[in-house]
């Protein structure tokens, strides 16, 4: 029996999940038996080991620049085809980058 389906048997409405009322957890506290509950240590999280993940910079990292068409100077540091930062990117013709962008100087970036 889980505490749930204990709290219905005692006449509670109890909903599959949600936090209970202190009442409800007044009445688990009285009960003299143990609930069939998964423990949390049942499920064992995964971790990720970024060690593993640890890519190899094709380039050194800065900030990237364009120029939208109202001739504003943005920054961009991601490529829009891939996701990667630049320093990751390995996309064929070099970076991406955004859609607002019409014009840039610098050498690593292309335009749609």
């Amino acid at each position: 029996m889980t505490k749930r389906d204990y709290l219905r048997s005692l006449g509670f409405n109890v909903g599959e999940r949600g936090r209970f009322t202190e009442a409800m957890k007044h009445a688990i506290e009285s009960y003299d038996g143990t609930f069939d509950e998964p423990s949390s240590s049942a499920t064992p999280k995964t971790r990720i080991n970024f060690q593993e993940l640890a890519q190899d910079a094709l380039r050194p990292s800065r900030t990237l620049k364009g120029v939208t068409k109202d001739g504003h100077i943005v920054g961009f540091v991601t490529c829009r085809q891939c996701s990667q930062h630049m320093i990751y990117c390995n996309c064929h013709g070099g970076i991406l980058a955004p859609s607002i962008v019409v014009s840039s100087k610098e050498p690593d970036v292309r335009l749609v």
